[in-house]
């Protein structure tokens, strides 16, 4: 099971509580893939995933897309009631498919002048997908 201890940043200088903002409580582990992000039974799209934790996920999009997950934009808080789904094939892990949770939006923030930064709060997930996710986890804390 992945540890579900709040994580410390610190910064260059070895300060712990640096400026730094961490939006998430557990810990994030850096990836690169592909996931689809689905906003209706026949309107996906792919993402590019940049880290996961054990209930969150930050993915790499054209601003158009993110635009339709998020119309507010970086300007706006995110609309709470608002769920969407996503599927992601993990990298380098044997033996499982892809795992799916429908999320939450937490923030939008501009990554370049195509392309935003969602961070995804996953809310519901099935409990095959929850073993995935925690044995792909643990892989990665391991090595």
């Amino acid at each position: 099971m992945v540890d579900p201890r709040p994580k410390q940043t610190i910064d260059a200088g070895g300060v712990v509580g640096a400026t730094e903002v961490e939006r998430r409580d557990l810990q994030r582990i850096p990836i690169e893939c592909n996931a689809l992000l689905r906003l209706a039974e026949y309107l996906m799209f792919r993402a590019r995933l940049r880290n996961i934790s054990a209930d969150a996920v930050q993915v790499l999009c054209d601003a158009r897309y993110a635009l339709l997950i998020h119309p507010g934009g970086v300007d706006s808080s995110p609309d709470e009631s608002r769920l969407i789904d996503i599927s992601v094939a993990l990298p380098e892990y044997q033996g499982a498919d892809h795992f799916k949770a429908s999320c939450r939006v937490k923030y939008c923030v501009e990554h370049d002048a195509e392309c935003m930064v969602l961070g995804l709060q996953f809310v519901n997930m099935d409990v095959s997908s929850v073993q995935h996710l925690d044995r792909f986890m643990a892989s990665r804390i391991s090595t």
